[in-house]
């Protein structure tokens, strides 16, 4: 094999491994951030309003309400109070795309904007997505560590 032969199987492993990476990072990163912002999501507390619950109410419908998509954003609510399944969903989601896909976290319930800017909460004061989008610069970089350790 002449020099030019094995730059170019070198360079091939070097674009292989380098896709490699892109891919295992942006699935860490959006499953870590959008799992954070999930598990940041207040549940209703009527223990810590102003005033009395109504009749029935149980908390979770805003967590519940995070779709993760890829492409678009699902910009549909449900009246279902089981958060349990959205963290699961998003590393569902995630773990099938690629770095060329774009992940969507939505929540489309009228209340969430209210909570993330206006302070609705006092279990979320600094909202849900906001506080989490500032570490976002040292989430990548502890998982480029993590992907660049990990594949040979």
């Amino acid at each position: 094999m002449n020099g030019s032969g094995q730059f170019g199987s070198d360079f091939t492993d070097f674009a292989r491994k380098t896709l490699l990476r892109a891919d295992l990072l942006k699935r860490a990163v959006a499953i870590k951030l959008f799992s954070s912002v999930i598990r940041d999501t207040p549940v209703g507390d009527p223990d810590l309003w102003k005033h009395k619950a109504p009749p029935g109410y149980v908390g979770g419908r805003l967590r519940a309400n995070w779709n993760c998509t890829v492409g678009t954003a699902d910009t549909s609510t449900t009246e279902s109070t089981q958060h349990s399944a959205a963290i699961p969903k998003v590393i569902e989601v995630c773990q099938a795309s690629d770095r060329k896909d774009i992940n969507w976290l939505s929540n489309s319930l009228p209340y969430a904007a209210r909570i993330e800017y206006e302070g609705w909460s006092r279990q979320a004061p600094s909202g849900m997505v906001r506080r989490n989008v500032t570490r976002i610069k040292r989430l990548i970089t502890q998982e480029l560590q993590r992907v660049k350790a990990q594949t040979p």
